[in-house]
C-alpha cells in the first residue's frame, strides 16, 4: 500500500490546490443531511460538509499554498485529516510510508515530504506532544533546510537549520552568521534510543563551520542531546552555542560553560544535602524526637525533627536508651512500694504506738514522708534518681523503726516523749493543753515561712488531732480494743 508520501513525488502545489478545489466545488452540490463520514484509526468517525472541512496554509505566514483539511465538530483547530492525491488521509496514515528504502535522516524535497513535516510540526508536536513550559515552533517556510528522522516505515522526528547567511525574520531582516540549529523534535515513544544525538551528529557533519548555533532557548531535549555529544566528543568544548537572534559574538553562550555550571550546582547542592543529612542524622541521638533542629548553613531554617529518620543503627542505639528508662522507672516504682510496706507494717491501724502518737498519724506521716522524698525524675537523670531513692528509702526504715522515740524541735523547743503507756498518758494529762497550743503556734509558723519563701526547705510534722489529746487528757480510753491480733 501506498501512502501520501510516497505517491507526491512529482506533484506540485498547484496540483494540490486544483484538486481540493474540485472535490471543494462537488461538495457544495451534496444534500447536507445526508453527508459522507470518514472513519478514523481511532474508531471515530467525522462527517465530511462544507462547515468541517477547510484550506489551510502549509508554510505559516506564507499563504501561496494550501491545502485542505478535515476538521473534528467540537474542535475547529486541529485538524484529524488532508485531502491529498484525490482521496482523505488520517495523520496516522500521512506519517508513514510504504519505501523501505526511507530509514534515517533524509533531507526534505519533495512536496509529500513537505505535508509530513508540517503534520509532524502543527499537529503531533504542537497539539499531542509539547510540554508546557516549551515555546513552539513556528511553521517551516517552504525553502527551510529540514531533514525527516524515518524508523520502520514512519516518520518519527525532524530537525531544521537556519544556514549562514539566511534572513533572520526576527531581527529586522538580519542575516545569520553562523549555522544555527532551528527546530529539533522526536516524538516520545522514540526518545531515549539517542535519536537527538543522532540528529546533532547529522547537523555536526553536514555544516562544517568552527562554530554552530543552537536556538535559544534549548529544550529540554535539545538540551539532552547537546550534553550527550560533549560527553562522546569532548574535543568539539567549543563548538556548540547557545544563539539569539542573528548569532553575533554577543549573542552566544557556550553550551560546556552552561552545562559546567550546572554540573557545579549540583555537586553543590548534593554536598549540601549530605551535610545536611549528616547534621540531621547527630541531631537525632541528642535531640528528643519531634524537636526541632537549625541548620547552620541558613538554607533550610528550622525544620521539625522527624520522628522516623533513622538508620538501623540509632534505631539500635535509641532502643537500648528506651529500655534502661522503662527499666529506672521500674525500680523506681519497686523501691516506692517497698518503703510504702515497710511503714505500713510498722505501725498497726487501730492500736496506739509507743511514742504516744496514734498509728494512723505516723501511718499519714510516712506516706507523706516518702511522697515527698520519691518524686518522678526525668529518663536524663535516672542513677542519680536511683540513688536518691535508695538514700531516701534508707532514712524513712530508720526513722521509723525507732518508733520509741521521736524528737520534735518547735523553733528552738524540743521535747521528748517516754515510751510506754503509763508515761504517755501522764505525760498528757501533764501537757496536753500546752502541746496542743504548741503544736499550733508551729502550725502558723510553717504556714508563714511556706508563704514568705518557697526556695526553704519544708519541715516534715506529723499532723496531731487535737481531740484526741483532749480526750485522752480527760482518761477517755477509746473504743474497746480487740483481744486477738489478726493472722
Amino acid at each position: 500500500m501506498s501512502f501520501p508520501v510516497d505517491m507526491l513525488k512529482t506533484c506540485s502545489h498547484q496540483d494540490l490546490e486544483s484538486s481540493a478545489e474540485v472535490y471543494m466545488s462537488g461538495l457544495r452540490y451534496k444534500n447536507p443531511d445526508c453527508p459522507e463520514f470518514l472513519s478514523l484509526p481511532d474508531h471515530r468517525k467525522i462527517p465530511i460538509s462544507l462547515s468541517t472541512v477547510g484550506f489551510v496554509p502549509l508554510y505559516g505566514q506564507e499563504q501561496t499554498h494550501k491545502v485542505l483539511a478535515l476538521f473534528a465538530p467540537g474542535d475547529s483547530l486541529t485538524a484529524v485529516a488532508l485531502y491529498l492525491a484525490d482521496q482523505w488521509w488520517s495523520i496516522d496514515d500521512i506519517v508513514r510510508t510504504s519505501v523501505t528504502a526511507r530509514q534515517g535522516l533524509h533531507q526534505v524535497k519533495s512536496v509529500g515530504e513537505r505535508i509530513v513535516l508540517y503534520v509532524l510540526n502543527r499537529i503531533i508536536y504542537r497539539k499531542q506532544e509539547m510540554e508546557r513550559n516549551e515555546i513552539p515552533f513556528l511553521c517551516h517556510g517552504s525553502n527551510d533546510y529540514a531533514k525527516i528522522m524515518w524508523k520502520k516505515g514512519e516518520a518519527i522526528g525532524f530537525y531544521s537549520v537556519k544556514p549562514t547567511g539566511s534572513v533572520c525574520n526576527s531581527y529586522h531582516g538580519q542575516s545569520y552568521q553562523l549555522p544555527v540549529l532551528d527546530t529539533m523534535f522526536v516524538r516520545k515513544k522514540h526518545r531515549g534510543r539517542d535519536s537527538g544525538l543522532i540528529m546533532l551528529e547529522d547537523f555536526v557533519r553536514s555544516f562544517s563551520a568552527d562554530s554552530l548555533g543552537l536556538r535559544y532557548p534549548l529544550s529540554s531535549f535539545m538540551y539532552t542531546a547537546c550534553k550527550q555529544y560533549l560527553e562522546k566528543y569532548p574535543e568539539d568544548h567549543n563548538l556548540l552555542w547557545e544563539v539569539e537572534g542573528a548569532g553575533c559574538w554577543f549573542q552566544r553562550t557556550s553550551i560546556i560553560s552552561k552545562w559546567q555550571k550546572e554540573k557545579v550546582k549540583i555537586a553543590g547542592m548534593d554536598a549540601l544535602f549530605c551535610c545536611f543529612l549528616s547534621l540531621l542524622q547527630r541531631a537525632v541521638l541528642v535531640q528528643p524526637l519531634g524537636s526541632s533542629i537549625y541548620c547552620p548553613f541558613g538554607c533550610f531554617g528550622t525544620l521539625p525533627l522527624p520522628l522516623q529518620v533513622l538508620n538501623a543503627n540509632d534505631s539500635e542505639v535509641l532502643t537500648e536508651e528506651s529500655t534502661s528508662v522503662e527499666e529506672g522507672t521500674e525500680e523506681e516504682q519497686e523501691s516506692e512500694k517497698t518503703i510504702t510496706e515497710n511503714a505500713a507494717a510498722s505501725v498497726s491501724k487501730d492500736e496506739p504506738s509507743d511514742n504516744g502518737l496514734t498509728n494512723s498519724m505516723v501511718t499519714e506521716a510516712a506516706e507523706q514522708s516518702v511522697s515527698e522524698n520519691v518524686l518522678p525524675k526525668t529518663a536524663s537523670s535516672l542513677e542519680g534518681q536511683n540513688e536518691e531513692a535508695g538514700h531516701n528509702s534508707q532514712e524513712a526504715s530508720v526513722a521509723l523503726g525507732q518508733s520509741s522515740l521521736i524528737v520534735v524541735e518547735l523553733e528552738g523547743v524540743s521535747f521528748q516523749q517516754p515510751s510506754g503507756q503509763e508515761g504517755q498518758k501522764n505525760q498528757l494529762e501533764e501537757h496536753s493543753e500546752e502541746s496542743a497550743e504548741q503544736m499550733e503556734q508551729y502550725m502558723q509558723t510553717a504556714a508563714e515561712r511556706a508563704d514568705s519563701s518557697s526556695e526553704e526547705a519544708e519541715i516534715e510534722v506529723p499532723i496531731v488531732d487535737r481531740r484526741n489529746l483532749r480526750r485522752k487528757a480527760k482518761g477517755y480510753k477509746g473504743p474497746p480494743k480487740k483481744k486477738g491480733k489478726p493472722a
